[in-house]
């Protein structure tokens, strides 16, 4: 019976041992394809609506957009009643009177877009800057569908984004 029970123990530890190098497989696999496609989606600039919220435009011109400050110049859209930061209708887009910031969410291109004059006002009836949160950068359109990094002569540091 002691030598039936070892057999038995040995094949079960050799049978679960199989079992875990298969899930963490698995595991591997699925990770892989999960990152991997998140980087080609990535690189076809393909937007996921679950990670991007967009201002309800309508439903806060009266309110104003009430956002949340997360860190690193970083805001989100919330409903709380003790705000960050508030930006109001101005007709046509939200400011931020504090910083003379401007803020529009393009529904044409599903992106947050921002307006600060003492950058923006430099391209002319061009100047929206986008924020790519994956770069960590600034871009600033100086022609029609031309966008380049906002020169180092700026400071952006005061700028902010909104990701929610």
């Amino acid at each position: 019976k002691e030598d039936e029970v070892k057999v038995f123990s040995s094949e079960a530890k050799e049978y679960f041992i199989a079992r875990k190098r298969e899930y963490a497989q698995t595991i591997f696999v699925f990770s892989f394809i999960l990152i991997f496609s998140l980087y080609m989606m990535r690189l076809m600039d393909v937007r996921i609506p679950i990670f991007e919220k967009q201002i309800e435009q309508e439903s806060t011109k009266e309110t104003g957009v009430r956002l949340k400050y997360i860190g690193n110049n970083c805001y989100i859209s919330t409903g709380l009643l003790s705000p960050d930061k508030t930006l109001v209708w101005d007709g046509k887009d939200y400011h931020d009177i504090e910083l003379d910031f401007y803020v529009w969410y393009n529904e044409k291109v599903n992106k947050y877009q921002y307006w600060y004059e003492p950058i923006s006002g430099d391209y002319g009836a061009y100047g929206w800057m986008e924020y790519d949160l994956l770069e960590r950068r600034w871009y600033i359109e100086v022609k029609k569908g031309e966008w380049i990094i906002v020169p180092e002569k700026y400071d952006v540091s005061m700028l902010y984004h909104i990701v929610w």
